[in-house]
């Protein structure tokens, strides 16, 4: 039996994924031609974040050229318990369930096949009609092969431990992917992967001497004085859901247009729709949903001047540094 390293160890540095990912046994590996997809199964001894199982999964899809590259992990059942919650969690919010910064404070613990959960009184009400506890018990069972079961215990706020307010660099961070596949089939006839890592540039583009004003999101008027009296670059925000919400803003006194599905909403838009600014040749700012998943598609089908993210570069609610830094190493690949 192969460990990862010895498979894929070429194809990504060391530092880009850690000891237990390393030393996992593939179980299973499938290279599907026909749409170019790579499929990972791996049996580990210990917990492996899903950091480091989404990281890799970044780095093999780009270095491979495949369309997607999905690595899926086995545990042992001893595993069980509160770290494994933690871990359960993480998958989850990978596949877009609505778990994020619900279980910050929580206490965990974890008896005989239950795990037993103290959360708010007022957050237990919340997570109610989401169904989460089976959630989290079939995620359980397809990392660790049993089903446990989970309650949540309502408890008042001030026997819980308090959050932190201050922001905190953290060492992992949880790429907004696509779920791993649940199952873990023993896979056969290996074959092999050959193509040289690709190199990325080592300068980002040049800053404007002058940072451009923030916009104003809620600001949807003509374009007012302040844009000829302030002496500062201007940044209008427009909101776009149809071809004429771009092509009205295109004559606009504006240094930039920064193009967004709504106000912080977190989603994207329809690129398509920005078909009038590419042509225009006036440097625009693409914001809305922008992360890890999508910013790669971004830069391949588009030409923004800046490239606008604010929660896609956040874990539980907190800038994230290596986040940032991967977005970056991206925008510089495309530069």
């Amino acid at each position: 039996m192969q460990r990862f390293e010895d498979v894929f160890g070429k194809y990504i540095e060391k530092n880009c994924y850690n000891a237990p990912l390393r030393e996992s046994e593939v179980v299973g590996l499938q290279i599907a031609t026909e749409d170019n997809a790579i499929r990972v199964a791996l049996s580990s001894p210990c917990i492996i974040p899903y950091s480091a199982i989404a990281e890799a999964q970044r780095i093999l899809s780009m270095n491979l050229s495949a369309r997607s590259v999905a690595i899926s992990a086995r545990y042992p059942s001893e595993l069980l318990g509160p770290e494994a919650f933690s871990l359960v969690i993480d998958y989850l919010k990978a596949a877009n369930v609505p778990v994020n910064g619900f279980f910050r404070r929580a206490e965990i613990a974890y008896d005989n096949g239950n795990f037993m959960v103290k959360l708010p009184e007022q957050t237990v009400t919340f997570l109610e009609p989401l169904a989460l506890p089976g959630k989290i018990a079939a995620q359980a069972e397809a990392l660790f092969g049993i089903r446990p079961q989970v309650s949540f215990i309502p408890v008042p706020d001030y026997e819980l431990k308090p959050i932190d307010p201050r922001p905190t660099v953290v060492d992992d961070y949880i790429p907004e992917t696509p779920p791993i596949p649940e199952e873990a089939p023993p896979w056969e006839d290996a074959t092999p992967l050959s193509k040289p890592l690709q190199e990325e540039s080592a300068f980002a583009p040049a800053a404007p001497k002058t940072s451009p004003k923030p916009h104003t999101p809620k600001r949807e008027k003509a374009d007012t004085p302040y844009e000829e009296s302030s002496k500062k670059p201007v940044i209008k925000a427009v909101k776009v859901t149809r071809c004429e919400d771009v092509k009205r803003w295109l004559s606009s006194k504006a240094d930039y247009l920064l193009f967004d599905s709504g106000q912080g909403t977190g989603k994207t838009f329809d690129w398509k729709l920005l078909e009038d600014a590419e042509h225009s040749g006036r440097p625009y700012f693409l914001a809305g949903g922008l992360n890890l998943d999508n910013m790669e598609e971004a830069l391949r089908v588009l030409h923004p001047y800046c490239m606008d993210v604010s929660s896609g570069a956040e874990t539980d609610g907190y800038k994230d540094l290596e986040k940032m830094r991967m977005l970056t190493r991206l925008c510089r690949k495309w530069q």
